[in-house]
């Protein structure tokens, strides 16, 4: 299937998926156009996924912190660092927190964690930070502030991205996947 004009201009810009695949399945582009077969969502999906692959450079960005104050990932420079990307809304992402304290526990000092949850209001955020007492770093995505999960090809939560002392991203994981503790194990030893 060609896409069309529209369609391309749309995923060159940083847009949500979930807004994306809505446009392409309601048929917004063109009356006459079919709707998209899944080899070519995954297609987009893909295309999308890979904005932050591993082997890439991961772009600084500087948002709040739960206290207000201003966080730079270029502040954690020279240190192992795992984004994860969560919402208080996001079932798998609750799922994944008692695994996830439990390996900052383990090899805690070895590799920084910094959540950044999207989606949320402020009081939802801080609430759930509170209630599922997560104890790394913790940074929220305002709607009009920089759009972080889209400019690292955050395609659905929870997403892990675990970055290396020199930026580069070493491995991505979307939804809670025993994969990317393995890979944990794997480089800090268990």
């Amino acid at each position: 299937m060609i896409l069309s004009v529209d369609m391309k201009r749309l995923i060159g810009i940083n847009v949500s998926l979930g807004v994306l695949l809505f446009l392409i399945n309601t048929n917004v582009f063109s009356r006459t156009q079919p709707v998209l077969d899944e080899s070519v969502c995954n297609e987009i999906t893909d295309s999308i996924f890979d904005r932050c692959k591993e082997g890439t450079k991961v772009p600084n960005f500087i948002l709040l912190d739960i206290h207000g104050v201003p966080f730079a990932l270029s502040s954690l420079s020279g240190k192992y660092v795992v984004l994860d990307f969560w919402g208080s809304w996001c079932a798998g992402c609750i799922r994944s927190f008692p695994k996830m304290k439990e390996y900052y526990k383990k090899y805690r000092g070895k590799f920084e964690i910094v959540g950044i949850n999207r989606n949320d209001s402020e009081e939802k955020w801080k609430a759930a930070v509170e209630n599922y007492e997560l104890p790394w770093l913790q940074v929220r995505q305002a709607k009009d502030g920089p759009q972080v999960a889209e400019d690292l090809g955050v395609i659905g939560y929870p997403t892990q991205i675990l970055i290396s002392p020199e930026g580069i991203v070493l491995k991505k994981v979307l939804g809670d996947d025993p994969m990317f503790y393995q890979y944990l194990d794997e480089l800090f030893g268990s």
